[in-house]
């Protein structure tokens, strides 16, 4: 994962019983989804914490325009890193 923030190990769990490999979310690396069939109690907790992650996406990205909308305005927004081959 990039970023500073882990989830804890019980928001793993509840991610991992939805579907979601565990192993790609925090290395990017292998399929996004296990494959599985689901019952309607999993399905209706899929839903839910996909409209939660809407939610957090929603208030992250406006935190983000809140905290950088004046120095993006100014010009100075933070620098990002430069790749090690040099271009």
């Amino acid at each position: 994962m990039s970023g500073g923030y882990l989830p804890s190990s019980e928001t793993l769990q509840r991610i991992a019983k939805i579907g979601v490999n565990v192993h790609w979310l925090l290395t990017g690396e292998g399929e996004m989804m296990i494959e599985q069939d689901f019952d309607d109690g999993t399905i209706s907790q899929i839903e839910d914490m996909q409209s939660q992650l809407i939610d957090l996406n929603n208030k992250f990205a406006e935190f983000l325009r809140t905290k950088y909308a004046g120095s993006a305005a100014a010009g100075r927004l933070p620098k990002q890193k430069e790749d090690d081959d040099g271009d």
